[in-house]
């Protein structure tokens, strides 16, 4: 396990911290090509989606059930980050943030 995440780590340059957000998502779609069942490159993928706006890339990602499995209470905390940020701006999209946390608890 700590193996697998050091190797998806090595293979990204360092975008972890978000400042090279579309290089991060082009490394984990080049990662999860060559290995679909990464479950934690399909968790970080849907967390750059949703951090930089893509809530449908999100959403796919997050969706998968072996991910839901493994970062349901991770997925439900960006949810309120983004639910609280959105509720200053937008009620409505926040209140789509607010139930999408339910459904990954």
């Amino acid at each position: 396990m700590v193996a697998q995440r050091h190797a998806i780590q090595s293979t990204m340059p360092k975008v972890w911290d978000f400042n090279m957000p579309e290089k991060a998502i082009e490394c984990l779609e080049s990662i999860i090509e060559k290995n679909p069942a990464k479950t934690e490159a399909h968790f970080r993928l849907g967390k750059y989606c949703l951090l930089s706006g893509r809530m449908s890339c999100a959403e796919e990602r997050f969706e998968a059930s072996p991910v839901r499995e493994k970062y349901g209470k991770e997925i439900a905390n960006l949810y309120w980050s983004v639910a609280e940020k959105e509720l200053a701006n937008n009620e409505r999209n926040s209140l789509n943030f607010f139930q999408k946390i339910n459904k990954n608890k």
